[in-house]
């Protein structure tokens, strides 16, 4: 009975060596500004692969795509005020969770960024802001900086 332990334990690992070998499926997504989408492109061949999320109501413009801690897709979209957000997406499916954070003065989200203090930093292009999130909630927490009202301060950050 051991030996037939032993041996069904050795064929695993066996086979686990064998898949972590496999060639891993890599894809590279793109934000489609003006499609209103995000594609898919082969990371070995650049070959187009598909849709990965296609348009949808309020979902204007995606520009930066980042991962979050929780391991969903997060994007900016949006180019006006009323339509700016940071929507949450299933990284695996490219299914919408929902639309995460637009609080504040959110105008034209560009840069996305986690932060080590547990917050979701969001450069404003056209409020000239670094604003921050809430990472679990979306809540918006605050204005970390700002256009000081010279040439020296942020100007459309990104």
């Amino acid at each position: 009975m051991k030996n037939t332990r032993s041996l069904g334990l050795l064929s695993l690992i066996a086979l686990l060596n064998v898949l972590a070998a496999l060639p891993a499926k890599a894809a590279v997504l793109i934000g489609n500004t003006q499609g209103d989408n995000i594609v898919e492109f082969d990371e070995s061949t650049g070959q187009f692969l598909g849709e990965f999320i296609a348009p949808f109501e309020g979902f204007e413009s995606p520009d930066t795509l980042t991962y979050g801690p929780d391991g969903n897709l997060y994007i900016s979209s949006g180019t006006t005020r009323e339509n700016s957000a940071i929507y949450r997406f299933d990284s695996q499916t490219g299914g919408l969770i929902d639309k995460f954070a637009s609080g504040g003065d959110l105008f034209r989200p560009y840069g996305v960024a986690f932060g080590p203090d547990k917050l979701l930093y969001v450069s404003s292009f056209r409020s000239d802001e670094i604003l921050r999130y809430d990472s679990t909630t979306g809540d918006f927490v605050d204005v970390f900086a700002q256009r000081d009202g010279t040439d020296a301060g942020l100007n459309g950050p990104n």
